[in-house]
């Protein structure tokens, strides 16, 4: 997902790197499945790529809090800072 995610992006590995803030190798590490992504680097990944999507499929399939409720309710959840803190 995390490759898909950054070809359709159109950002080289070394140009994406930067801007998450991991190394090249690491970031390649993310994309084959060989280590798993903080929450912090997935959504950095997800606002550089453009892609929302990559967010709410991480939480879920690897957060905790998304695996225990229902990804309708998360896709309901913005992502837009502005809209964050809204009641």
């Amino acid at each position: 997902m995390y490759r898909e995610c950054r070809n359709a992006a159109c950002m080289t590995v070394e140009r994406a790197s930067e801007e998450v803030g991991v190394a090249p190798r690491t970031l390649a590490k993310y994309e084959s499945g060989e280590i798993v992504p903080d929450a912090e680097k997935v959504f950095r990944m997800s606002q550089i790529y453009n892609d929302p999507e990559l967010a709410h499929w991480y939480c879920r399939t690897h957060c905790a809090i998304g695996r225990a409720f229902n990804y309708e309710i998360l896709n309901a959840v913005s992502d837009d800072p502005l809209h964050m803190f809204e009641k």
